[in-house]
């Protein structure tokens, strides 16, 4: 099925959303750790199905600029969508994410200090380093959400677009 940049982009959005909805309830703490990852494969995916789409609109022929628009254009409706549903995934669908989290950070840093102790020879008290850290700090805000949008954009988004368009552009 052929679809409009902007349908695709709906699309995209709708399978992020089920995606990280559906990882949460299933492991939250895999959500946390590698939600990225498998958004970043679906997002490659649905760049891949646009930029195959508008080839198929243009008889064939596409140019680069061509075919990054028409897979930016979805990335940034995608994207835009999984953001406000993150924002509103950790405030009010399931506030004890932000537990988990937290517990991913201090398991994950827990790891490097003891790494650095072993390198450095010095002793890190691993305690004292995250007592200073909030849940409330990893919680997302409006402008970390905003901020979070815009680097997505580049990465994944006008990135793969990018490399996706240099592989499928004709001429």
């Amino acid at each position: 099925m052929r679809n409009s940049p902007i349908y695709n982009g709906l699309i995209l959005g709708g399978l992020l959303i089920i995606t990280s909805f559906a990882m949460q309830l299933i492991n939250p703490k895999g959500f946390i750790m590698y939600g990225s990852f498998i958004s970043l494969l679906v997002i490659i995916g649905m760049l891949v199905k646009s930029g195959n789409d508008a080839k198929f609109f243009n008889e064939g022929q596409l140019t680069l600029g061509e075919a990054v628009i028409s897979m930016f254009i979805p990335a940034a409706i995608g994207i835009a969508m999984c953001t406000v549903f993150s924002y509103l995934l950790y405030h009010y669908i399931n506030p004890d994410l932000v537990n988990v989290a937290m517990e991913v950070v201090v398991e994950q840093g827990s790891k490097v200090l003891e790494l650095m102790e072993g390198v450095l020879n010095e002793d890190i008290d691993v305690e004292e380093a995250f007592d200073t850290i909030n849940p409330n700090d990893i919680l997302p805000t409006f402008p970390t959400s905003v901020l979070e949008y815009i680097v997505r954009l580049i990465f994944p988004g006008l990135f793969c677009s990018l490399i996706i368009g240099l592989i499928i552009k004709t001429n």
